[in-house]
């Protein structure tokens, strides 16, 4: 899993690196919400709350910013502009105003599709 997010993460920095580059003005920076659509049931409590959840993914990878190529570089990019970047939490904010972390149950989801099929359904 812990590559599938760190991918997550990449992407959103390229995004936001671009975007920042084409950017003439921007007052005010975006906010990052990475959802795990359709988590199991059993998965780690803590991964429920969105507090808990963000703070452990964001640790899982803090380290990463140090050896994944691709946050090397963005991070390098704000060390030369003397902003202290030694985590990847500190590189998404560097982008982000803030980045929060959220699970969303396989089971909510199919309901949440039921009650959009059933409301489709109703309206046509």
């Amino acid at each position: 899993m812990r590559s599938v997010v760190e991918s997550v993460f990449e992407r959103l920095v390229d995004w936001a690196a671009a975007a920042l580059e084409l950017s003439s003005n921007q007052p005010v920076l975006p906010h990052a919400i990475i959802a795990f659509n359709a988590s199991e049931n059993n998965i780690d409590a803590e991964l429920w709350d969105v507090t808990k959840a963000t703070e452990k993914i964001l640790e899982s990878l803090s380290n990463t910013v140090y050896h994944n190529s691709t946050f090397k570089k963005y991070a390098q990019f704000w060390r030369e502009r003397n902003r202290i970047v030694e985590t990847v939490e500190q590189l998404m904010l560097c982008y982000y105003s803030s980045v929060q972390v959220c699970a969303i149950s396989r089971y909510l989801l199919s309901q949440l599709f039921r009650c959009n099929n059933a409301l489709c359904i109703n309206a046509a």
